[in-house]
């Protein structure tokens, strides 16, 4: 014998000796410990029992009736090591005097091959996940549809993810389910030899007895079961049809004890004829008189129990719950009665373990496992019970800010048990809420109705510190809430997905903060993300996007001195702007293969001015505080200006001061390899940005660029007293060239050469053109151009 194997069934001798006799040859036991043990009540003579080995062939069904001298055992996995491992853990053992014979399949399209050419193969094993993740599922259906209906089947998976729900159990005979994790050697072959057991009774009752179909038919509905009140339920349904003269059943469940011999608390859960009524109650209260007593010669201990007089059935799962089934039958059973009780023990036995399994099956679907909290799945369930059209319901969502820094800072299990004393406060005072669930590591998702949608009690939950093993921690969140429109059902990633567009908006603010939900805000982030994609698209692709330049002009001199490369984009034939795209393309990692192509666009205009003779004119390019932010940043553009034969006359770069809102000391080492390299380095926006004259005196810079903001005001006449005259000072201080940006009329251009601005850049000396007509207009170009009152902007001279 194999330990913890099903161990044998006691039968009893036909003598008599003793008052027990009578009792005693009314009981099988079946039991679970591969021991040798009292034969599972109180026995004052112990001689009129004989213990019957699985190994010798007798299982007190009616085995060893089939032909052949082996088992047959299909294994269908697509692992190898699975086939390997199941040969090895059954290699020399005998189960009910037979040996194992095995088929071997990789696919389910092989193992229906093998079940359409051997008909005599008593169990299946099947992985459920193979060449696809139903291939298992789709298996059990195609093996049904061949009338297969005596042949076992037992699923096994490595994923618990891919379990099968409960409408699967419902809609497919599957006759055991297993991870293999848990399937251990003594596990497989204990539930190979209910399979064994199992199949060679179906096969006995289809070949010797047809009338005994309605059996089978209501095996096929212990199996749909899923609770025990649902497993009574049918169980009390079949009974009449096998036993006619039975008056009424019960069947109870309890959680068995530690106690072998102590008789458990058992409470009714379904009951029909003479009990009907009594659901709910004690067996106590509800039973007969001899049924009790019966039951105290029993040890609970056992897995299966068949009592003749009076008609019981008693199992243990084994997992800390018994079930009992009392038929009120006062007649003697025939063999053939007692046969059949025995069979349906046997599945019923089967059917309360599956039983058990969905319900740890739902613990894992429906619970988070970290911290034991309600899951999504269970807020799904929660949100399709709550049926009642005239409630409006709100869910809410709440992000735990900083959570990594708390995982960092004590760890993940005391930041786990702060969650659930949070989760604990957040019940505590939203006692009307439906569902407090765990929504990833960082979020609660709440279901409440609208008018209990209590706001004021969230603030005050996040407002107090948790304390855990006497240390205090504090955290803030946002939060949205999302209105579930009335009659209109929402599934919930459509809800979350809401929720998490509205806590975008509040996500960066100091403390706690709630927000609602606003379709604008959805409407925006799609928005934004098909840009980003089509983006994506026409950087792969090379179409779409361009580099367009604008002169920028020498006031001393008043001649073209440089050029700004500024990328454009067109889409579907229509230009987007680059006030839309490009925070896209920073915020989406985009912003360095946009550089590549204005690296590309500017080498490609500097060579076109060389082979036109024209007057070389160095470019700007802007650099994203993203893409300096990365490691090595430098050098890596220094290999693609190498690669592009570019040098520093023909090349500068444009930075924004937000360069230094975020690691600030590697970006200036970014800055300054390029400047050493020659390159020079332009300060874009100045003093619209991170504002710091600190960094403006660290940052190793060679132009000031003055924002247009500070020039659309200034004229001749206020010159002296703007804040672009203060900027201008500063530059000369710091030995800074100076660029003034957006310049659009005479009186700006006057104002800023009045007070030595360097050089400057506007609609007034023309807006950014495509390279080619960018060389025709300025070919022959002049600042009168620009500046006598009947001549029209650059831009248009184009025609």
């Amino acid at each position: 014998m194999q330990p913890n194997t099903i161990r044998g069934i006691f039968t009893m001798s036909q003598k008599t000796s003793n008052p027990l006799r009578k009792l005693k040859d009314n009981i099988t036991v079946m039991s679970g410990t591969g021991k040798k043990k009292r034969n599972g009540f109180r026995d004052d003579g112990g001689d009129g029992f004989e213990f019957i080995d699985d190994e010798n062939g007798n299982n007190g069904g009616n085995n060893g009736t089939t032909q052949s001298n082996d088992w047959h055992v299909l294994v269908v996995d697509d692992d190898p090591d699975v086939h390997d491992a199941t040969i090895f853990a059954l290699q020399k053992i005998k189960i009910f005097g037979k040996n194992i014979k095995f088929y071997h399949a990789n696919s389910a399209e092989e193992g229906l091959k093998t079940l359409q050419k051997h008909d005599n193969i008593s169990v299946a094993l099947l992985d459920a996940v193979m060449e696809t993740p139903d291939a298992g599922l789709k298996l059990v259906k195609k093996i049904r549809d061949l009338g297969l209906t005596s042949l076992r089947i037992i699923l096994r998976t490595g994923q618990p993810g891919y379990a099968p729900e409960e409408s699967v159990i419902r809609d497919y005979d599957i006759n055991e389910y297993c991870t293999k994790t848990e399937l251990t050697r003594t596990r497989l072959i204990s539930v190979l030899t209910a399979a064994f057991r199992a199949y060679n009774q179906i096969e006995e009752i289809n070949e010797n007895l047809k009338d005994l179909e309605i059996l089978i038919d209501g095996i096929a509905g212990v199996f749909k079961s899923t609770s025990p009140t649902e497993l009574g339920e049918q169980i009390l349904e079949l009974v009449p049809r096998l036993l006619p003269y039975a008056k009424g059943g019960l069947v109870c469940t309890a959680e068995t004890t530690t106690e072998a011999s102590e008789i458990p608390e058992m409470t009714i859960c379904a009951a029909t004829g003479i009990f009907s009524g009594h659901d709910g109650e004690t067996l106590e209260k509800a039973a007969p008189d001899g049924l009790i007593s019966s039951l105290a010669h029993l040890r609970m201990d056992d897995e299966m129990v068949l009592l003749s007089s009076p008609v019981a059935l008693y199992f243990n799962n084994g997992q800390g719950e018994s079930l009992l089934v009392h038929i009120a039958h006062d007649r003697p059973l025939s063999e053939t009665q007692h046969m059949m009780l025995q069979i349906l023990g046997a599945n019923i036995a089967i059917g309360f373990q599956n039983i058990t399994l969905i319900r740890r099956l739902d613990r894992l679907a429906f619970v988070d496992p970290v911290s034991h909290m309600p899951n999504l799945n269970a807020l799904g369930d929660a949100l399709q019970k709550q049926t009642n059209p005239r409630e409006k319901l709100s869910l809410i969502l709440l992000h735990v800010k900083a959570l990594s820094a708390f995982h960092s800072a004590f760890g993940m299990d005391f930041t786990n048990k702060a969650l659930a004393k949070m989760q604990k406060r957040l019940q505590d005072l939203l006692k009307s809420a439906y569902l407090i669930a765990r929504y990833d590591s960082a979020k609660f998702a709440v279901l409440a109705g609208q008018d209990s949608m209590n706001e004021a009690a969230i603030l005050e939950a996040f407002s107090t510190p948790v304390s855990v093993d006497d240390t205090e921690i504090s955290f803030s969140a946002a939060a949205a809430v999302t209105e579930i429109a009335e009659g209109e059902p929402e599934d919930v990633p459509t809800l979350l997905r809401r929720a998490n567009s509205a806590i975008l908006t509040v996500k960066h603010k100091p403390g706690t903060h709630i927000t609602s939900y606003d379709p604008s805000v959805t409407k925006e982030l799609e928005e934004r993300l098909k840009t980003q994609e089509a983006l994506r698209s026409a950087l792969e692709s090379g179409e779409g996007l361009h580099a367009h330049f604008q002169p920028k002009i020498d006031l001393e001199m008043e001649t073209i001195t440089g050029t700004e490369a500024l990328c454009r984009w067109t889409l579907d034939g229509k230009p987007i702007s680059p006030g839309v795209f490009i925070p896209v393309a920073e915020k989406s990692g985009l912003a360095e293969r946009i550089t590549d192509v204005m690296l590309g666009e500017t080498a490609a205009f500097i060579r076109a001015r060389e082979k036109k003779k024209l007057p070389p004119l160095p470019v700007a390019v802007n650099l994203s505080m993203y893409e300096i932010g990365r490691k090595n940043f430098a050098e890596t553009l220094l290999e693609k200006i190498e690669d592009k034969k570019l040098t520093p006359d023909m090349l500068e770069f444009e930075v924004t001061e937000s360069v230094m809102m975020h690691a600030p000391e590697h970006n200036i080492r970014q800055l300054e390899i390029l400047k050493n390299k020659g390159f020079r380095i332009a300060l874009d926006d100045f003093g619209t940005g991170y504002s710091s004259l600190r960094y403006l005196e660290e940052m190793p810079l060679d132009i000031l660029k003055i924002d247009r903001s500070f020039i659309i005001k200034l004229n001749t006449a206020n010159a002296g007293k703007s804040l672009a005259a203060s900027a201008i000072a500063l530059a000369n201080i710091r030995e800074l060239k100076t660029v003034a940006e957006g310049i659009e009329t005479r009186l700006q251009h006057d104002a800023l050469k009045t007070l030595g601005c360097t050089s400057c850049q506007g609609f007034l000396y023309g807006h950014p053109l495509a390279a080619d007509d960018f060389h025709t207009i300025y070919k022959d170009w002049t600042i009168q151009d620009a500046l006598t009152e009947t001549a029209k902007p650059a831009h248009k001279k184009k025609k």
